[in-house]
């Protein structure tokens, strides 16, 4: 980076030089180790979200959070099951995205539209601002309501109950 020359005088001065070469070798290593790293962070992180059990926590009702940016290119939503944002603790860096939860609301509560039954819907979001249990349902209501959940196996799918990120 620096290269040194002696001018007339006889003390050294640093020049910068602006061509450095640049191995095409280096370059490649440097990729293949930004791709480890991150992989591995993936893995270290997905690792530690809980995928078995029944799991409680709070339902919101979100009209406007419809769109899945959060899923986006990592794992489709089964087709025709409502959609819902997991918390972030459990959203895994995106191996949820696709997953398919059987939720039970428990009608308890504060708001004016209280979940009750049982049904099914498939992860595409992330709920940035929940606790671990908690889920976000991008539809018309209105409130805050206790939830118990579990994921599932997708109904007409061979995949397991919880689809991983792929690489």
């Amino acid at each position: 980076m620096f290269a040194q020359r002696q001018p007339s005088c006889g003390s050294f001065v640093p020049v910068v030089t602006t061509d450095i070469p640049r191995s095409r070798t280096a370059e490649m290593a440097l990729s293949a180790y930004i791709v480890v790293a991150v992989l591995a962070l993936s893995v270290v992180n997905t690792a530690a979200v809980p995928t078995s059990g029944s799991f409680t926590g709070t339902g919101y009702f979100s009209p406007a959070a419809t769109s899945g940016w959060a899923c986006e290119g990592r794992g489709s939503p089964a087709a025709g099951l409502p959609t819902v944002a997991i918390n972030a603790a459990q959203f895994g860096m995106g191996a949820a995205c696709g997953a398919c939860i059987q939720v039970t609301g428990t009608g308890v509560g504060k708001g004016k539209t209280p979940m009750t039954g049982t049904y099914t819907v498939t992860v595409n979001n992330i709920l940035t601002q929940g606790n671990l249990g908690d889920l976000d349902f991008p539809r018309a209501g209105d409130g805050e309501w206790g939830i118990k959940w579990s994921f599932v196996k997708c109904p007409g799918s061979a995949a397991s109950s919880r689809r991983m990120l792929q690489a």
